[in-house]
């Protein structure tokens, strides 16, 4: 990698630390030169102003969730059926998240920004998850999840995996405070798992049982 292009993706490691913490109206230029250790001429030389820093941290964030997305969908559509693989796929975002909690604080931020970022975002956000929404869909069709609709359960979904860093004191609430953040997080996405295990009437255990016998080629 040429050392131009590792700059710029510090860069945008930091831009995303930045939006993340303090969000847009926050986040200045001036501090991302510091955080980045890089003078603000190069930052406008490879992005230009803060608005255009801010498309760019946007659109890798989808970029990164889109070409994992299309991957994993191929693979479990191919593999089980509507209701395991719908499992599976919210099942590995959860794990995404537990394990890169910057993105549900940037998509956090992103919300609660000016409202032409807002729609820029929502709208990339509905088009990365239209495999997920796809595989519910498919699965409303098929007889499970009765008396829901795509659109009410991909909300609700988004709703909780944001719980914990948007409401992160009502969050708190539900565990003993000495408890670690990553703990009390993979605990809760945990228990989301088995709530939609059980909407979609999926036997986790046998389920992550094939999942495993299937990478090892048996």
């Amino acid at each position: 990698m040429k050392q131009q292009d590792i700059t710029k993706q510090r860069i945008l490691e930091c831009a995303k630390q930045l939006f993340a913490e303090q969000g847009y109206d926050k986040a200045s230029i001036r501090n991302l030169a510091i955080e980045a250790q890089v003078s603000h001429g190069l930052i406008r030389h490879h992005f230009g102003n803060k608005e255009q820093v801010w498309y760019a941290v946007a659109d890798q964030i989808m970029a990164e969730v889109m070409n994992e997305r299309i991957q994993l969908n191929d693979y479990f559509q191919h593999n089980f059926p509507a209701n395991d693989a719908t499992y599976l796929m919210i099942s590995q975002m959860l794990d995404n998240l537990v394990d890169n909690p910057l993105i549900i604080k940037l998509i956090i931020q992103f919300s609660l920004g000016k409202q032409i970022h807002f729609d820029y975002f929502f709208n990339q956000f509905l088009f990365a998850n239209k495999d997920l929404r796809t595989l519910i869909e498919n699965c409303c069709d098929k007889g499970y999840l009765k008396g829901m609709n795509a659109s009410e359960i991909t909300n609700m979904l988004f709703g909780m995996v944001s719980m914990p860093a948007a409401q992160p004191k009502l969050f708190f609430a539900n565990y003993d405070q000495k408890i670690e953040h990553k703990v009390a997080t993979n605990h809760y996405l945990e228990s989301v798992k088995s709530l939609f295990a059980n909407l979609l009437q999926v036997n986790e255990q046998a389920l992550n049982t094939k999942v495993e016998q299937l990478k090892l080629g048996k």
